[in-house]
């Protein structure tokens, strides 16, 4: 448990040195913002359909800023 923070936190201060120092870091392996969006969505969509007796909801998991 306490290793996935660790390495979570580390991947995250390696992207922010790259940006200080002006370069793009090797890989992004950490969540985005909208991963965080993506997961409370759909978890907001399945409390909803546990409320409907298990009927299928739309979790609106497609991103709006893509066509």
């Amino acid at each position: 448990f306490f290793e996935c923070f660790a390495n979570l936190y580390r991947e995250i201060a390696e992207a922010i040195d790259a940006h200080r120092a002006g370069r793009e870091p090797v890989e992004r392996v950490f969540p985005s913002v909208w991963d965080g969006v993506l997961g409370v969505r759909f978890v907001d969509a399945v409390s909803e359909s546990q409320r409907n007796n298990g009927a299928w909801v739309n979790a609106h998991l497609a991103d709006p800023t893509e066509g």
